[in-house]
Parts: structure tokens; sequence; C-alpha cells
């Protein structure tokens, strides 16, 4: 499973405001890395949030889920 924190670039305080985190739980990426999958998905859905699509950008953590055997 990717995680990604969205985060808005605030260029007067110079960091980023976290928007939201998306997970995806997909392996096949499309011919994509990670970072470019998550920043497109991420513009298409915080993209009536925000002003300037540009702003915003993404950072990814893989976790990796083990299953418990029951």
């Amino acid at each position: 499973m990717i995680i990604y924190k969205v985060f808005l670039k605030n260029y007067g305080l110079r960091k980023g405001d976290l928007l939201g985190i998306l997970t995806e739980r997909r392996k096949d990426l499309r011919g994509s890395s990670p970072a470019e999958s998550g920043l497109r998905w991420a513009k298409s859905v915080y993209s009536n949030v925000v002003k300037n699509k540009s702003d915003i950008f993404v950072v990814t953590k893989e976790v990796n889920e083990e299953l418990e055997p029951s």
C-alpha cells in the first residue's frame, strides 16, 4: 500500500500546508512512478480546493501490510 501526503506550497512561510492523505492499494501504477501517479491523483482530487494546481506536491511512503494467518 502506498500512502500519499498531499501538500500545498505556502510561499509566504516557505513550507507546505497539509491538504490531506490519500492511500492507494493498487500494485499496477500503469507505467509511472509512485510519485507521478500520486501527483496526478492528488491534482484530480484537490483541484477544486486550490487556485493553482501546480502548487500541489506529494510525499510518498510505501507501507508493507503483512497479513496474519488466522
